[in-house]
């Protein structure tokens, strides 16, 4: 990736990658100069950029320096990112762009995290159309504690499982799609389905 940053800052590399937590963004500067902070915008354009983050720079430095931001609120779908370098005394200035968008390859396949949990599990699954997605979930005795469906639009999607209720210990998740029979998870098993483990809260008292 090619800096559009001018000095005081050299930027040495902008590039970012699309995984099941967030998106991590990652860069590289090799000298800064009354560098302030950086800021992370995003856009689902392209063009309509808001700032989501910031990251505190090193002021004045000559050696490498690796930043890393990840985006756990990011949009449904292509997501754009740049990043705004802001000096001491008010100056700015732009990276280029870069994009991220979950991988074709990844249509099905089922995030679950984080795993173990204290009580809230996200889910996220991306579709290549419309689906209709069943839940089941039981303890490891068979006795069912969850049993819905749910209308998935295409793209990728995101929803929590809340067992903040449940006491402490192992549950299956199965997840049935009549559209993606091949539905994986990071954490799955044979039958398509996953352990979701719960942990107790921490005893605070």
């Amino acid at each position: 990736m090619t800096s559009n940053f001018a000095t005081p800052v050299a930027l040495t590399s902008f590039d970012g990658q699309w995984k099941a937590e967030g998106n991590e963004i990652r860069w590289q500067t090799s000298m800064e100069l009354n560098n302030d902070y950086f800021e992370i915008q995003r856009a689902v354009d392209a063009v309509h950029f808001t700032g989501i983050a910031q990251v505190e720079g090193q002021d004045n430095s000559n050696l490498l320096t690796n930043y890393e931001y990840i985006d756990f609120a990011r949009e449904t779908g292509t997501n754009y990112y740049r990043l705004k370098q802001v000096d001491f005394d008010g100056r700015v200035s732009y990276s280029e762009t870069i994009e991220l968008k979950p991988a074709e390859t990844t249509n099905g396949v089922v995030s679950v995290f984080p795993n173990p949990s204290n009580g809230i599990f996200q889910v996220e699954i991306f579709n290549e159309r419309e689906t209709r997605l069943a839940l089941h979930l039981t303890d490891l005795k068979g006795a069912v504690l969850l049993n819905e469906y749910r209308t998935l639009p295409k793209g990728q999607q995101h929803f929590e499982i809340d067992l903040s209720d449940k006491p402490e210990g192992v549950y299956i998740l199965q997840l049935e799609s009549p559209v993606q029979k091949n539905l994986s998870s990071n954490c799955s098993r044979k039958d398509n389905s996953m352990l979701l483990r719960l942990m107790g809260l921490p005893d605070i008292s």
